[in-house]
């Protein structure tokens, strides 16, 4: 049974979809518990996978005020109260599905699906996607890791935020990509036109959630410099999380400061021909654990900007496939960005060696193998058994 109620479908949760049928190929067969009405839910049972619709909460904040108020004392006593509810209904899936282990893929479900999988008598698997930098999530984290039974890292920064008790208790799987999706080919002039970008420009595009934490101004800040000068193009695709007070201030930033040289493209699908169009890619996140879209990107032989942060330089080689700087350096963003407008030969060695460090390291396959072996590990079985052996799935309604 696998665990999530993110609002949206961004890197975690495509990491899911991906992962589903490969698996299956495995012995290892997978049904998503979660609200049914959630996009998530809506394209895993587009993809003909099992569903169980599972009325998990959608909003988790122990802060006054969503996620950036200070520490409240009455949403502490609401979230335990929720706790205790949501591991009872998870529980209750659990033993009523027949799964022989849990997956929660978020950091919002881990506590209540490491206890849940405890009473019912099952593994549970923790996906630790990201760095915690909240101190009270910290702790959470924590609790859950030490009361699951395996938890998985997406890189070794994401693991060393735990101490070191606890983090013997995680394994480093580092993201992977699909190679057969995610590779070089010719730009589609037509997606490049789509995205505003004239036959002969640098297109330069950040493919991210316009939230606070990705720094979008960042970007649109580091390109000011290039204003009015002609032979680029700036595409920023996708759309905010929960924050569209943020998303309009950005728009209306690279609008006053950038003016016709930037798009705002939305949500797309069409993300592999995305990167096979674009010249570079930037990406100013500050809180991470190893961007798979950074990876997806290099896998197309793009090579892409950005700050040397948690899972970061484990998934770029400074120099070999990309250029970063250090976080929040702005002014470095900058000239590595000026650097890559200015340097075809330079923008052609370093796509190169991307594709070379993806297939080298980062192929979804070997994560798939590696995440296989640690559930044989976790159930006491070898890779020979059968599907109906090894299911994180159960019977769907």
């Amino acid at each position: 049974m696998v665990l999530d109620q993110a609002v949206g479908v961004w890197g975690a949760q495509a990491y899911l979809l991906r992962m589903a049928p490969r698996l299956a190929r495995h012995g290892v067969e997978m049904t998503l518990a979660g609200p049914p009405e959630l996009d998530l839910a809506q394209a895993w049972k587009a993809a003909g996978l099992p569903h169980i619709a599972l009325p998990l909460p959608i909003v988790r904040s122990v802060r006054s005020d969503g996620h950036r108020g200070r520490l409240s004392a009455r949403a502490m006593l609401r979230e335990g109260a929720q706790l205790w509810r949501t591991r009872a209904l998870i529980r209750d899936a659990i033993t009523s599905s027949g799964c022989d282990a849990v997956h929660a893929n978020g950091h919002a479900i881990h506590l209540d699906a490491a206890l849940a999988a405890r009473a019912a008598g099952r593994p549970a698997v923790l996906h630790l996607h990201e760095e915690m930098p909240h101190r009270f999530g910290a702790v959470l984290r924590a609790a859950a890791v030490r009361t699951a039974d395996a938890s998985v890292a997406v890189s070794r920064a994401v693991a060393a935020g735990l101490s070191l008790r606890t983090r013997s208790r995680v394994t480093v799987i580092a993201n992977g990509v699909d190679t057969a999706i995610f590779r070089p080919g010719a730009a589609d002039a037509g997606v490049r036109a789509g995205l505003g970008a004239a036959p002969d420009d640098v297109l330069v595009v950040a493919v991210t959630r316009i939230d606070p934490d990705k720094r979008i101004e960042d970007i649109i800040t580091a390109m000011t410099p290039h204003r009015g000068r002609p032979g680029w193009h700036l595409a920023i695709v996708g759309v905010t999380s929960s924050y569209p007070e943020y998303a309009r201030q950005m728009r209306e930033l690279a609008r006053e400061t950038l003016g016709s040289q930037v798009t705002f493209a939305g949500r797309r699908s069409d993300v592999a021909d995305i990167f096979r169009a674009a010249d570079v890619l930037v990406h100013a996140g500050l809180v991470e654990g190893m961007p798979l879209g950074m990876l997806e990107a290099q896998a197309c032989g793009v090579p892409v900007v950005g700050y040397r942060v948690a899972g970061v330089p484990e998934a770029v080689v400074d120099g070999g496939t990309g250029l970063l700087a250090p976080a929040g350096d702005v002014a470095a963003l900058r000239r590595h960005l000026s650097a890559l407008l200015a340097d075809c030969e330079l923008r052609t060695r370093l796509g190169a060696g991307g594709i070379a460090h993806v297939q080298r390291r980062h192929t979804l396959d070997g994560q798939i193998v590696s995440y296989v072996r640690l559930l044989d590990e976790l159930l006491g079985r070898t890779s020979g058994r059968t599907a109906t052996a090894r299911r994180l799935a159960g019977r769907p309604s």
